[in-house]
């Protein structure tokens, strides 16, 4: 079970949800809560880690793949949601990376201020959606134009490349490698409690706005979009694919 915990002025949301964090809509509606706790705290910053070998999995596919369009668009919303709600967190977020992040565990990660990767190359950072045949929706999209340099958006969002930490470190993806990214990331997280909190606030808003209006201006067309090429041949039978291998885990 995801959890809180402080240390000093920052809080430390852990996530331990099923399937290796995979964002089901009991998982979207558990982080949601823990990250509006975090918020309405006397938090002055905060660290997003997972446990063991992964971050975040990226959608819960098992559950997704039963959804009809009424469903998924439902879906589509919540998850969105999430992202759009850590991307304009009013707190300075570190992710401590400490395994992979793919798809939607990825945009989890692009959605912070920074970003700490393992020391060790065990991991990867992917926004694997066309592997499936889906683009990114509006929101996803935006967080990873956003934290991504515009000369890695064709091989990181287009072309599904699977960065390894030294890599997305040499590509300004991420910012650090630690051995212990837990706390690296709690050192980057206190030396933005150091500043006015108030101009940190202001500042990280101005700076994330035009994403967060390009995000919804676009909501509605880009959820239509997503789930017709969801529910394409091509898309049902790669997804269809992805939930064989991952039941027969």
């Amino acid at each position: 079970m995801s959890s809180i915990a402080r240390d000093g002025d920052v809080a430390i949301v852990r996530l331990e949800e099923p399937r290796a964090n995979a964002l089901s809509r009991a998982t979207i509606g558990a982080v949601s809560k823990l990250l509006y706790q975090v918020e309405q705290s006397d938090a002055r910053a905060l660290v997003l880690t997972g446990r063991g070998r992964v971050f975040g999995a990226g959608l819960d596919l098992v559950e997704a793949s039963a959804f009809d369009r009424p469903a998924l668009g439902t879906f589509v919303d919540a998850f969105e949601a999430l992202f759009l709600q850590l991307f304009a967190f009013r707190l300075p977020v570190v992710a401590a990376v400490n395994g992979h992040a793919i798809a939607g565990g990825a945009v989890l990660a692009l959605a912070c201020d920074a970003r700490v990767l393992p020391a060790h190359d065990d991991a990867e950072l992917a926004l694997t959606e066309v592997e499936l045949g889906i683009p990114l929706p509006s929101a996803a999209l935006e967080v990873a134009r956003y934290s991504i340099p515009p000369e890695r958006w064709t091989e990181a969002i287009a072309c599904a490349r699977r960065y390894r930490p030294a890599e997305a470190l040499a590509a300004r993806i991420a910012q650090e490698r630690a051995d212990d990214v837990v706390a690296a990331a709690l050192a980057r997280a206190h030396a933005f409690t150091k500043h006015g909190a108030a101009a940190v606030q202001q500042v990280k808003r101005e700076l994330r706005h035009d994403a967060l209006t390009r995000a919804r201006a676009r909501a509605i067309e880009s959820r239509r979009l997503f789930i017709d090429a969801w529910m394409s041949e091509d898309a049902q039978a790669r997804i269809g694919a992805a939930v064989r291998r991952l039941t027969a885990r």
